[in-house]
């Protein structure tokens, strides 16, 4: 979970961008890792490739109330299926028994399980940005393929409230900048939107990682 986004979209940061990032198995995981040893590449190398795939999806903060030009007639719908993503990982008791997410155990759901599953079948897939770039956090590798989704989801404004203040309302963690990466250049890469609607791809031209 990054606050505010890490990618852009016409130029306009999100309050949050979440991050479900898969990673290669099986015979694909094997192949890579045996690729990396021949190329003598560790960790942080410009030319270590992860071979992942992320998933980045944009939140707003809204109650889904009239006043919100943004939401649309799916608000609602939209809405309870984000709440219900959300509340399975149970932030408040985690953050209230002091956790700082700084191991593996900080982030353990003690309550049952996150249906991830039933939020991403819920998402607009058909229209996406995907380009080649990197991890966002350090060491920054390459070899990631990106997909982000252009359909921003609403996030109860309190549970953002709850999020942004463990990051861009936490002054003594980046300067309350929040725990996003600031935007890249395109650096030769072509950033491709696909959509449904028209069936085709396009550049991009935005800045991306």
């Amino acid at each position: 979970m990054h606050a505010p986004s890490e990618h852009t979209i016409d130029g306009k940061y999100y309050d949050l961008e979440a991050h479900m990032v898969m990673a290669p198995g099986g015979k694909v995981a094997a192949e890579a890792k045996e690729y990396m040893a021949r190329q003598r590449a560790v960790v942080g190398d410009s030319n270590f490739q992860y071979h992942y795939a992320v998933l980045g999806v944009m939140f707003y903060s809204s109650d889904c109330t009239r006043g919100d030009s943004r939401d649309s007639a799916t608000c609602a719908a939209d809405l309870a299926t984000s709440t219900a993503f959300f509340d399975a990982m149970n932030l408040k008791n985690i953050w209230a028994d002091g956790r700082d997410w700084k191991t593996e155990a900080d982030y353990e759901v003690k309550n049952g399980m996150v249906p991830l599953k039933d939020f991403i079948s819920s998402l607009d897939m058909r229209s996406f940005f995907s380009y080649e770039g990197s991890l966002t956090t350090p060491p920054c590798a390459e070899g990631i393929r990106w997909t982000v989704l252009k359909k921003a989801m609403p996030i109860r404004s309190d549970l953002m409230a709850l999020i942004k203040s463990k990051y861009s309302g936490d002054m003594t963690y980046a300067s309350g900048n929040g725990n996003n990466r600031a935007i890249q250049p395109l650096n030769g890469r072509t950033v491709a939107f696909i959509s449904g609607n028209s069936g085709g791809a396009s550049a991009w031209g935005s800045t991306d990682y």
